[in-house]
Parts: structure tokens; C-alpha cells; sequence
């Protein structure tokens, strides 16, 4: 349970990254192509799309955990 709240929480606030703080994510994408591997191009290039999925599965997962 534990940890299906760990991702829910951290859906929701990479969700709100991609809505709000593009930046941050392109940030982070550098980072992670200069250190880890290469970011898929196309969920950087569609920040909204990504950002509303992350949140509502997010949302999700926390209402499964928490209402069933």
C-alpha cells in the first residue's frame, strides 16, 4: 500500500511539473540524457497530454488505495 502511494504521489506531482513547470522537466531530461540515457523525445514534446495523464492516474492509484 505504501507503495502504490509512493507512485500516486509521485504521478501527480510530475503531472503538475509537465502542466506547469516545463522547464523543470526539460531540465531534467538534459540531466538525464547527460547522465542516465536518452529521454523519449515524445513525451517531452507533448507536456499537456503527459502532464493530465500523469495526474489522473495519480489520482487513481491514491483512490484505489485509499477508497477500496
Amino acid at each position: 500500500m505504501a507503495i502504490l502511494t509512493g507512485i500516486g504521489i509521485f504521478a501527480i506531482v510530475f503531472g503538475f511539473f509537465f502542466l506547469f513547470l516545463p522547464n523543470v522537466i526539460s531540465k531534467m531530461a538534459e540531466w538525464s540524457n547527460r547522465m542516465i540515457t536518452r529521454t523519449d523525445e515524445l513525451i517531452v514534446s507533448r507536456k499537456k497530454s503527459a502532464g493530465i495523464f500523469l495526474i489522473l492516474s495519480g489520482i487513481f492509484i491514491l483512490g484505489m488505495v485509499y477508497l477500496s
